[in-house]
């Protein structure tokens, strides 16, 4: 199962963008993909995938964020 969080923060074109969960930078990996900045894709979602996921967009000086609380329930994992 995959989940699709969607960025709902925006600023000026050359923003940068980035994805933070629980404080820790998100780069891209088999588990997750950043999409035009606006989606962050998460592969083979299990428990491990809960906590709080932060889109940042910044210019210049200035930050602006969307913060999304992923709960997972039951374990799509077989042990």
């Amino acid at each position: 199962m995959e989940a699709k969080l969607s960025c709902r923060v925006t600023g000026p074109t050359r923003a940068k963008y980035w994805w933070e969960k629980n404080g820790n930078r998100i780069g891209r990996s088999k588990k997750y993909r950043v999409k035009r900045f606006r989606y962050l894709k998460i592969k083979n979602v299990d428990k491990l995938d809960a906590g709080v996921y932060v889109c940042w967009a910044s210019y210049r000086d200035r930050k602006i964020h969307q913060t999304i609380t992923l709960e997972v329930e039951g374990n799509n994992c077989e042990n």
